[in-house]
């Protein structure tokens, strides 16, 4: 991720379709490519984001909060706000977010008013 940080995105795409060739089962490139379409205003397409962040989601049981807030961004931003606010609910009732105040805000935002 340190590449994605550090703006050279096409590297970074790359490392994770890397390790993903490796291993297709590997949660973090998996994300690591949803952040990089979902967050990057240079390679932003939500479509692909998701593509990347639901199959994370699955393969982690959708109980890591950083993939489900991923998997609710880019629901939120292809207009499929029914399922986004379901993910939403669902990770809110996640240990890891009911504890952190900063990630449970972050998902309150997607909710909206």
């Amino acid at each position: 991720m340190r590449c994605a940080e550090a703006g050279r995105n096409q590297e970074a795409r790359e490392l994770f379709q890397r390790a993903l060739k490796l291993d297709p089962r590997r949660i973090e490139a998996l994300h690591g490519l949803a952040e990089l379409f979902s967050g990057n205003l240079i390679m932003r397409n939500f479509e692909e984001g998701l593509k990347y962040a639901r199959r994370a989601a699955e393969l982690g049981d959708y109980s890591n909060p950083k993939v489900l807030l991923t998997l609710a961004v880019c629901l939120k931003n292809v207009n499929r706000n029914g399922e986004a606010e379901g993910v939403v609910r669902q990770a809110m009732a996640l240990p890891g977010v009911v504890g952190d105040k900063a990630l449970r805000k972050r998902f309150e935002k997607l909710l909206g008013p």
